[in-house]
């Protein structure tokens, strides 16, 4: 079914993509996507993708996504965080990157920011090298992941009057809502956003 903005997403993708000498397979690959769904989107057969779909594109074809969609309707929906490290600690690092607000959550506080993964030691939490996490250091809820210092995250389940805290060694706990820990922030989303 072709949507209302299907051929304007479509005609965009398909001379980015052109541009670069690319086959529609050689951009489904490097997108982690089907060529038919490539082809589809070019002649608008589909509608427009969804913003994290939109952001794997982008980072295959090597721009910003606001450049597949100028003036689109992604635009509101790609919200910039700064980048304010790694982690663990590494290198320095700055810039940005952007994540899909559906992906993001509306809980996120305006204060987020995001740390570059460089090593494996998240891996049982599904957070791999190279991903990026976004930190909302003023959550407003006690379950999920969270960074309890520069080196370690903690993951939380909100149980109503208490809480149960599963630490990386494997050790876990049940605590008084009062007495959650000081941590940095929550995990609010991870994954290998398209930085600037």
């Amino acid at each position: 079914m072709r949507t209302k903005n299907a051929g304007d997403f479509g005609r965009l993708l398909k001379a980015k993509r052109e541009a670069l000498g690319l086959t529609q397979m050689e951009l489904g690959k490097l997108a982690g996507m089907s060529y038919a769904t490539i082809g589809s989107y070019e002649v608008g057969r589909r509608a427009d993708p969804q913003a994290s779909v939109l952001v794997k594109l982008a980072k295959a074809l090597g721009i910003s996504p606001t450049e597949l969609l100028p003036g689109g309707p992604y635009r509101s929906q790609l919200v910039p965080i700064p980048i304010r490290g790694q982690f663990p600690p590494g290198e320095p690092e700055t810039g940005s990157v952007l994540i899909p607000q559906e992906v993001l959550g509306m809980e996120a506080s305006s204060q987020a920011y995001a740390l570059h993964v460089v090593d494996d030691s998240l891996v049982d939490e599904g957070i791999h090298k190279g991903d990026y996490m976004a930190i909302d250091p003023a959550p407003e809820k006690h379950s999920g992941l969270f960074l309890q210092d520069e080196h370690s995250v903690l993951r939380a389940f909100d149980a109503g009057q208490y809480i149960l805290i599963r630490y990386p060694s494997g050790r876990a706990e049940q605590i008084d809502v009062s007495a959650f820990p000081h941590v940095q922030g929550r995990v609010a989303c991870h994954g290998n956003w398209h930085c600037d």
